[in-house]
């Protein structure tokens, strides 16, 4: 609504309270008493609550295959670094023994 047609509204309101129109009742009748009987609230139905134990189990499957994904990197770099310790022993090998030749003949 724009404001001028709440303004209007309101107005409106105001006039036919002074007018004694009947007014809407703001709260419902069974608030208006004192001992109305209050509804307990119904439980969630079981779906809803199977849905969460789905969304935990699949944030612990993610977490596993996460760890597995970590794991598989860790030994991927341990075997990277592995070959290269090799590969650098080899080098100092093949420069060790042209340093003993060199200093040979």
């Amino acid at each position: 609504m724009a404001k001028g047609a709440k303004k209007k509204a309101r107005r409106r309101a105001a006039a036919m309270d002074f007018e004694g129109a009947p007014q809407l009742a703001a709260k419902p009748a069974a608030m208006d008493t004192d001992n109305a009987v209050v509804a307990p609230k119904p439980k969630p139905p079981a779906s809803t609550m199977s849905k969460d134990k789905l969304h935990v189990q699949k944030r612990g499957q993610k977490l596993k295959i996460q760890q597995k994904r970590k794991k598989a990197l860790l030994q991927k770099a341990l075997a990277h670094a592995e070959k290269t310790e090799t590969r650098v022993q080899k080098l100092t090998k093949k420069v060790h023994t042209k340093t003993v030749l060199k200093t040979l003949y």
